[in-house]
């Protein structure tokens, strides 16, 4: 059966699980710009949106690429806007258009090797300080909007079979969070306070889950998402704002560093 086009662009098969993901970051995205607290707006979820999306398109028209229904852009730009804090336009463009150009420019075999969104939040608060913050307590109003996070990511995860990352990675930050309470000799529930937020589980189950740029095995999930956790609890004994975006940053380049290492083992026989 010949996959549906409208107009000119393929449409993906309702069964791909980005439609899940779409359907859901865009929600809270919706959420985050109606209810006061969380200080998105729609001038902001618009820029987000065309500026993925537009990307995306012009780049895939420029190098004569199929057109496809931009499922992928729109995931990045909602995942951008949740997790980029910002009161300005411009701060959500910057990350917006950083992300795209990763995933397009960064690959190894077709494939980016970074999380879209992740890189283009991260890299933005890293040279626009004075336009963009990191701020995951803006999630952490309510024990409803943490349950709702929750619930749908357990449900995602299942559904593109991340759940075994997902749950790792818990697992592993809080383990993470009890030897940091011993080593600072503070509480562990302050220590945990990260883990009470929606921001952490929106990162848990919408960010380290990309499917393009983490393992499908369930024992290299575990691993994974042990990495990352473990990184991002050394960050944090370093005073690290950004340590779990920075986590996911190095875990995703090695993690593609290894699942490419027949290629870069046969470049010094080329060489």
């Amino acid at each position: 059966m010949k996959p549906k086009v409208l107009f000119g662009l393929e449409i993906p098969s309702i069964r791909d699980p980005r439609w899940v993901f779409l359907l859901s970051l865009t929600s809270f995205v919706v959420f985050a710009v109606i209810f006061p607290g969380f200080r998105r707006t729609p001038e902001q979820m618009l820029a987000s949106l065309t500026t993925c999306i537009g990307l995306e398109l012009g780049i895939a028209r420029l190098l004569g690429k199929k057109l496809i229904f931009p499922l992928s852009a729109w995931i990045t730009s909602m995942g951008t806007l949740l997790l980029t804090d910002t009161a300005s336009v411009e701060g959500v463009m910057i990350a917006a258009t950083l992300g795209i150009l990763s995933k397009q420019l960064i690959t190894i075999r077709g494939r980016h090797v970074f999380n879209p969104a992740n890189f283009g939040v991260l890299v933005a608060y890293f040279f626009f300080t004075d336009m963009i913050t990191i701020s995951p307590g803006r999630w952490g109003g309510t024990v409803a909007t943490v349950a709702v996070v929750l619930a749908l990511g357990l449900y995602i995860g299942f559904k593109v079979n991340r759940l075994y990352l997902s749950l790792s990675f818990v697992a592993s930050y809080f383990l993470g969070c009890s030897i940091m309470a011993q080593i600072l000799e503070r509480p562990l529930l302050a220590l945990c306070l990260p883990m009470t937020g929606a921001a952490f589980y929106l990162f848990t189950f919408f960010m380290i889950t990309d499917p393009k740029t983490s393992p499908d095995r369930p024992h290299e999930q575990m691993i994974f998402g042990l990495f990352v956790a473990t990184l991002a609890t050394y960050l944090r004994l370093m005073a690290v704002v950004s340590n779990l975006f920075l986590a996911l940053f190095v875990g995703t380049a090695v993690y593609s560093v290894w699942r490419n290492r027949d290629l870069l083992a046969k470049a010094p026989e080329a060489a």
